[in-house]
């Protein structure tokens, strides 16, 4: 059972949508790093409505990461640039890094 207060910090989050079941925590951003972007393979076929295909930098690393952790290829993944976020995981999970030498600790 949870107090009243403990209640009325958990009703606040979810009206705002900041709330997430902990079953859903994964993954803690403790620092985003610059210019780190969530990236899928892209939007191919809106460029006539001003779409840009975009997607990642490094398309054959991005591809082999999603395949090193059973994703399919075009499962959004971290784009880092420059330097890294500091990411804090919270329950067991798969990830690979790929592209130019990066440090982790």
């Amino acid at each position: 059972m949870i107090g009243r207060a403990e209640y009325q910090a958990l009703a606040a989050a979810v009206a705002a949508g900041t709330f997430t079941p902990p079953s859903l925590r994964m993954i803690r951003v403790v620092e985003p790093g610059p210019l780190t972007t969530v990236q899928d393979l892209g939007r191919r076929g809106y460029l006539a409505y001003g779409i840009p295909e975009s997607g990642p930098i490094d398309r054959a690393a991005f591809v082999l990461a999603n395949r090193l952790v059973g994703n399919p290829d075009a499962a959004a993944g971290l784009e880092c640039t420059l330097a890294g976020p500091r990411l804090e995981i919270l329950a067991p999970a798969r990830s690979r890094r790929r592209g130019p030498r990066c440090r982790s600790a």
